[in-house]
């Protein structure tokens, strides 16, 4: 049996949420609450969306972009603009609205004092001033159109009790690009490099191997195709595919789960990309081999093999050199002349004049 101080218990706390849920709803339709819409741009360049935002010029330029920002909400918002850097993260991009863009101060509405209305649907200027002495190349984050309450903003209780004051803000982030410089510098180039074989987990995969040969970061979308060598009808795909971005002057890859029937062995294999209007394809041979990413094969240790062999040569060569005597340090005597052998003839000439000599001295 229900104890009497559990039924009170229970009454107090549904009170309480009825207290809450119907003297708290005309407090609640008063939040905050914006939409934002990018515009496309009329230069031709096909970049921004409703997704993201691009300004493009050089250093010392103006350039104009627009949005369109409705109120969604009974109270009318002030506005505000808050850019921050991009981090990356395990090799993705993300926006964590931590650190302030160093282009903070590069950015402004036209208008003074931009607002909405309650349902109110307005387009604002975002004017880009790119200093004189700003690095070619690109700048990147997030940009946050910020919403806060116009004036005092308090909310009324029907039932004339307290009074509640929205201090709080909204925001709608769109990441930004910023490119400085050349216009032609900026275009994607990107070249596809390769199809390898690789093995994660005991699952198969293709692995296509791209470089960014551009100043901007790209995002790679296309397929993959591959036919048997022997068998050219016998074909797998195309696998289409898109990839992470790839930062400026970097190697990049996307992974494709390989068919079961995709065998070890030799393919030609056909690839394409493209990004913003800019697309490359090729086609290659390749030997398709399922190997744990970072194993090394023998055409990669040939180099180290050869260096070391030929380190090996160069050392013996340089052993047999220094043990080798040098003139320098030998001592060198002085060659003595050889006497030579004296012949029958030299010596019975030499006894007839000894014999000559004791004659002459007998006589006197």
């Amino acid at each position: 049996m229900t104890s009497i101080r559990t039924i009170k218990a229970r009454l107090v706390s549904l009170a309480l949420i009825v207290f809450c849920f119907f003297g708290g709803l005309p407090a609640l339709g008063a939040t905050l609450g914006i939409s934002v819409n990018v515009e496309a741009q009329s230069d031709n360049s096909n970049r921004s969306s409703s997704k993201e935002i691009w300004f493009l010029g050089d250093q010392g330029a103006e350039v104009t972009r627009r949005i369109t920002v409705g109120g969604q909400n009974d109270i009318a918002q002030n506005l505000e603009l808050r850019f921050y850097e991009v981090q990356i993260i395990n090799g993705e991009k993300t926006y964590q609205q931590t650190e302030l863009s160093k282009a903070q101060d590069w950015f402004q509405f036209t208008e003074e004092f931009p607002s909405v209305e309650p349902g109110e649907v307005k387009t604002f200027e975002i004017v880009a001033t790119i200093p004189q002495n700003a690095r070619q190349g690109l700048v990147e984050g997030l940009m946050v159109v910020i919403a806060t309450a116009k004036g005092e903003a308090e909310v009324d209780s029907p039932r004339g009790g307290a009074v509640g004051i929205i201090a709080a803000e909204a925001g709608i982030g769109i990441p930004f690009k910023l490119a400085i410089g050349d216009m032609s510098a900026l275009n994607p180039m990107f070249s596809i490099q390769y199809v390898e074989g690789v093995l994660i987990d005991g699952e198969k995969y293709l692995r296509t191997f791209f470089r960014n040969e551009g100043t901007v970061p790209v995002i790679l979308a296309g397929s993959v195709q591959l036919s048997d060598a022997v068998f050219v009808d016998r074909l797998f795909g195309p696998y289409e595919y898109r990839s992470r971005e790839i930062a400026a002057g970097a190697l990049g890859f996307i992974d494709i789960v390989a068919d079961e029937e995709i065998e070890e062995g030799s393919y030609s294999a056909f690839v394409t990309a493209e990004q913003l209007g800019v697309k490359e394809s090729r086609v290659f041979d390749v030997y398709i081999e399922y190997l744990s990413p970072g194993t090394l094969k023998f055409w990669d240790l040939a180099p180290w093999i050869g260096l070391v062999l030929l380190s090996g040569i160069l050392m013996v060569i340089g052993i047999r050199l220094f043990r080798r005597p040098s003139l320098r340090d030998t001592d060198l005597e002085t060659p003595t002349k050889l006497k030579k052998p004296k012949t029958e003839k030299v010596r019975r000439g030499k006894q007839k004049r000894l014999k000559k000599g004791s004659k002459k001295q007998r006589r006197h």
